[in-house]
């Protein structure tokens, strides 16, 4: 095809090769990004059940009263969906700012693929 056009080839793979590279590099920019607020979220869903051991450690017994009693019952219940929606919420605010990267990517590749138009006669 280099030949049959007449176009260098060498800058044309170079520049594919630099384009490969800067993709590579904000695809691990993004992943970077994206730890924290997902730490954060597996941290703050951890933290109800880091309470119940830390009752039980210090002999208060609190799955007696979450377990044993209707209102513990209706509170275990209820944190435990909070704490689930609270995770999905984490999962999806990420995943969309994952796939908005990816979407941007895809649009700029499309872009480049298009051949140049010029004016119509």
């Amino acid at each position: 095809m280099s030949q049959h056009a007449g176009i260098p080839l060498a800058p044309l793979a170079n520049r594919l090769a630099a384009v490969v590279r800067a993709e590579r590099e904000r695809d691990g920019e993004v992943a970077t990004a994206l730890a924290g607020p997902r730490a954060s979220g597996r941290l703050v869903a951890s933290l109800p059940v880091a309470g119940i051991a830390l009752g039980v450690l210090l002999g208060v017994s609190p799955l007696t009263v979450l377990l044993g009693t209707r209102a513990g019952a209706l509170c275990l219940v209820v944190g435990l969906a909070l704490d689930l929606a609270g995770l999905a919420w984490i999962n999806r605010l990420t995943e969309v700012a994952d796939n908005r990267d990816a979407g941007m990517r895809d649009r700029k590749e499309a872009a480049y693929s298009q051949p140049p138009q010029g004016p119509s006669r």
